[in-house]
Formats: structure tokens, sequence, C-alpha cells
């Protein structure tokens, strides 16, 4: 029984995965219930001749599309855990493909989703040789200890980028590669081992234990607002301890992480910097950009929305509606600082498998941005009607998370010219 402020819809979700088999292969998920749906079945993905994957058809409840599509993702989620461990390969960001919500007699909305592919997903950033090349030297007149504790946290940090779509990954690699690097962190804060720190609150003669002094003085220098005492210290450290042994359930530790992982992003990157400055080095020597979120996301949606149900069209056995957006690039530059940039015109196309002719519909589009999803404006995006619309489609974000403190302070660094690593240096 569906209430009234819940929908009933059904999703088509893409998981990527090594598999192959022919293209008629299909099965059902029994007992559904525990994936987050009512029911569902699935069969082998197909793009362009080739196995891909796994495509996941569902129904689930939700309260209205934004719901269903985080939904979509967790229910698709978790069976690319097992599509992992039955195949293999690595696991994969589910891509939502389609979505319909449907009433007592047939598809009555629909949205279509647009990949245009990962490459340079990120905003190209400007390359300076002589910055590069002196970050290139310092690490060649590293010492071997601590060049072996560098390239830790660089392989963690690199898995927590990577791992943006995932909350508790992303925690749990950032946590160990701060880990990876405490002690070297804790020689350079603390390099008379009881003397007196004001910033880890030790009196002096105190012994401190090694890696957990390095950390805790990191993250009060990187992210005071997050770490303010010993007591914030030890609470993001349990959330480290409840992903890696399993001491909550996984919906409670991906909560506590979700809001978080951005910020022990920074942290570790701010480490790594620190680690590579020498101690007289001035912070403003040393270049970094902000670490970007990603996670493969749709670049563009395609909305339909009917006044009634359309029962010609039901998306369970596989009648969809003709929906899509075309997205023509313009490559052009920036007025005000002349970097190129690139722009998305949206030519909108929308085809109806013979509806009822008295079932007016309405069709629209979203433009999302390419470059992450941590964002100040946190609002649903607006949906732009088409055909009406003209001119360069304005980029939405998609499933924005607040900006935190830390981030915002960040930023206001980086427009200021300081380094964002300053913080955690001095």
């Amino acid at each position: 029984m569906v209430s009234a402020e819940h929908d009933r819809f059904v999703i088509e979700v893409g998981i990527p995965a090594a598999i192959y088999g022919p293209p008629d292969l299909r099965g059902v998920v029994p007992r559904p219930l525990p994936f987050g749906s009512e029911r569902a079945y699935w069969r082998v993905w197909q793009d362009d001749g080739q196995a891909v994957g796994v495509l996941l058809t569902a129904e689930i409840i939700a309260v209205g599309f934004s719901d269903a599509e985080s939904k979509a993702l967790s229910t698709s989620r978790r069976l690319g855990l097992l599509l992992s461990l039955w195949s293999g390969s690595p696991v994969s960001t589910p891509r939502l493909i389609r979505m319909a919500r449907v009433g007592a007699t047939g598809l009555s909305a629909q949205r279509s989703y647009v990949y245009q592919g990962e490459v340079a997903r990120f905003p190209s950033v400007p390359l300076d040789r002589h910055e590069f090349e002196r970050m290139l030297l310092r690490y060649a007149e590293l010492d071997a200890k601590r060049a072996e504790a560098i390239d830790r946290g660089l392989r963690w940090y690199s898995i927590a980028v990577g791992s943006s779509g995932d909350a508790a990954t992303q925690y749990l690699a950032c946590w160990v590669g701060l880990e990876s690097v405490g002690a070297e962190l804790n020689a350079r804060y603390h390099p008379i081992p009881r003397a007196r720190c004001e910033t880890c609150d030790s009196p002096a003669g105190e012994k401190r234990p090694g890696v957990e002094a390095g950390l805790h003085h990191l993250l009060r220098r990187a992210i005071p607002e997050v770490v303010a005492d010993r007591e914030d210290y030890f609470r993001l450290a349990q959330i480290r301890h409840d992903i890696a042994h399993g001491l909550t359930e996984a919906d409670a530790y991906e909560a506590a992480a979700e809001p978080r992982s951005p910020d022990l992003v920074l942290a570790l990157g701010s480490a790594l910097l620190t680690l590579f400055a020498p101690p007289s080095a001035s912070p403003r020597a040393w270049r970094s950009y902000l670490p970007r979120e990603y996670a493969p996301h749709p670049d563009a949606m395609a909305e339909l929305e009917a006044e009634g149900d359309l029962p010609e069209h039901d998306p369970w056995t596989g009648g969809w509606v003709d929906l899509m957006v075309d997205l023509r690039r313009e490559r052009t530059s920036a007025q005000d600082t002349g970097e190129p940039i690139t722009r998305l015109l949206p030519l909108v196309r929308y085809g109806y498998q013979k509806p009822p002719e008295q079932a007016e519909a309405k069709t629209g589009f979203v433009v999302y941005q390419r470059h992450g999803n941590i964002s100040e404006d946190i609002d649903v995006p607006e949906v732009k009607e088409s055909p009406h619309y003209r001119g360069p489609a304005p980029e939405e974000p998609w499933h924005p998370r607040p900006l935190t403190d830390a981030w915002a302070r960040l930023l206001r660094e980086r427009d200021m010219g300081d380094n964002p690593g300053e913080g955690a240096s001095r």
C-alpha cells in the first residue's frame, strides 16, 4: 500500500561489470526487499553489441524523483557489490538510465539520463612547469623514510578522490592515508617529543603516541572547524573504527561518514603538502588545488510530465517513452580569465509512442555540472521547459552536498591567493 506522500517508481539502472552473456540472458532478483525494492529483475547490459554489465529494473517507493534517484542508486549499489564478488571485477558507480512514476493504469512521468563520458570531467587546472618540477625535485630529495610515507599517503589519497561516490570508502581511505603518514607528521610537528604543544593541548613531559599525535595535530590545523579538541578527534576516529570493524550497521556509519568525508580529503591533501615542504618553506611557495569531488553522474536529464497516466506505457515491461537530450559542446573562453571552458548547448528531442490524445504532457530538461557535487546551493535543480527554452544551458549541481565550513574557508583562502595547505604546514 502506497501512502499519499509516496509514489511508486520503476527504475532502470546500469551496473558496469566485467561480465559477458547472450543479449537475452535475464533473471529475477529473489526476495528483493533487502535491496530496497518491491520487485526487481536483471538482464545483460549491452552497449554497441558488447556486454558491459547488468541492467537492473526495479520497483521502488519514494517521495518524489529526487528521493527515487537516491534510492535507485542505493538499491543498485548493493547489487553491484555482489556482482563485483561474483565477477571479480572492480565496483563501479551505477548509472541511472531512466525512471518513471507510475500510477494505477500506466506511466505518468518519466526521466531519462544522458552521459557524455568520463573523460575530463574535472575542470582543467593550469599546469605551472616551474612549480610542478619543484615538487618533483622535492620528492627526489626526500629521505627514504619520508618518501615511503608519502608514497603510502599518495596511494590512499588517489583512492579517496576516486571513491567520492561512496562516503564510507572515501572516509576509510582518507583515515588510512592519514595513519600512514601520522608518524612523519608527529616528527614534523613535535621535534622535541615531550615539549608542550598548544595545538594538541598536551602538557610538557607527556609522552605522545606517535601516529595519533601527528593525526590530531594535523586535523586541528587543517580542519579546525571539525576538530576543535581531543573529543572531536576521537569522534572522527570512532567512525573509522565503525566502518573498518563493522561496529554499527552500514546505514549508520555511512550516514556518519557522509558529511565528514570531504573534510578528510582536504586534511589528507594538506598532510601530504606539509610533508613535501621543508620546514623553512613558505606555504605560498607551494601550489595545490582543492580536491574536487568526483563520481560518475548524468550530464543531463530529460523529463516528461503527463496530466494523467499513459496506459500504453508500462515501464515494468519495457514500455518507456522515447525521451532524450542531445548535447552539443562549444569551446569558448571565459571573459575574465581567458581560460578555455566548455558550454553545453542542448538540443532536446522527445518522442511519443502514440500516447492517448487526451493525455497532455509537458517536457523539460536539466544539464548537470560535470565537476563535482559540493555546492553552496542545495536546492533541487530547476527543470527548464522545452521546446520553449533557447540558448546555452545553465548547469545545475547533481544531488549537491552542502559546503562544509572547512571547504568554505579553504575556498576563500584560494580566492585570496593563499595555499589550501597553509593551515596544516604552520
